[in-house]
């Protein structure tokens, strides 16, 4: 669920994990600045939000008590957008400033960090819905293939549901854009759906539904006389399923294979 900090290029050059990012202040600071002023990221999240809380209130009127995990779940942002439609969250990050953050902007929700895969017994085993965004595309493969199939072991049952982003479509604009300036290096990593779907089905999961966020080149946030039209053809886009496949964001709610 989070943007890179502006210093994530060197960050992959260096080889640098994932799991190193967002670790000092100074990166948690970056992250909160990204969502704190009207960026391109403020832009897809506020498609996004909308969508994710019908999401949840649809799965609240199966299971009127939600249980609810954010995974890698940084300063709080997803958990904040739906903690009224649950009647459990929990918010788990191995960053100690990041979830400083989440605790002084959600004080009765409960923040752990841990790494669950060395700590599989810190977390419980039966969430009614799991939360994971801007953590599969950024992370290392065989780490998307261990979180993957942690978290879906966490499910409670068949009604319960894993929703993650993937918000780097290489069928949008951006895959054209590595064609033409050789984007397609370490740090600007790509996932399409037959990947996506490979992963989940691999981790005992199938592809309930999905759907796609930011139509328009991230570019246009910076020519203030685009950003309206632009904007405007973005949430008219959400709409139309036809379009998902060339979003850049792409978000999937998953649930157990039959």
């Amino acid at each position: 669920m989070r943007p890179r900090p502006k210093s994530s290029s060197s960050k992959w050059k260096s080889g640098r994990s994932y799991a190193g990012w967002f670790l000092d202040t100074t990166d948690a600071a970056e992250y909160d600045a990204a969502y704190s002023t009207p960026t391109y990221h403020t832009h897809v999240w506020g498609m996004q939000k909308p969508w994710l809380r019908g999401v949840f209130t649809t799965l609240r009127a199966a299971t009127p008590t939600l249980k609810y995990l954010d995974f890698a779940c940084g300063s709080g942002r997803i958990i904040a957008a739906v903690e009224d439609l649950v009647s459990e969250a929990i918010g788990v990050d191995i960053s100690a400033s990041m979830l400083a953050s989440a605790r002084v902007r959600l004080p009765h929700v409960s923040f752990r960090e841990v790494d669950i895969l060395t700590a599989p017994d810190s977390i419980d085993h039966d969430y009614d819905v799991i939360t994971a965004f801007r953590f599969f595309l950024n992370t290392e493969p065989e780490m998307r293939r261990a979180i993957m199939t942690d978290l879906a072991g966490r499910l409670r049952d068949s009604r319960s549901r894993l929703i993650f982003n993937i918000h780097g479509n290489p069928y949008s604009y951006l895959g054209l854009r590595s064609l033409l300036t050789d984007a397609g290096r370490t740090e600007n990593r790509m996932m399409h759906y037959s990947e996506t779907r490979r992963l989940a089905e691999a981790a005992g999961l199938e592809i309930e539904a999905w759907t796609g966020f930011g139509l328009m080149p991230r570019w246009f946030f910076g020519r203030r006389h685009l950003i309206g039209p632009m904007t405007a053809v973005d949430r008219w886009a959400v709409d139309h399923r036809w379009l998902r496949g060339i979003s850049r964001d792409l978000v999937f709610i998953c649930r157990r294979k039959p």
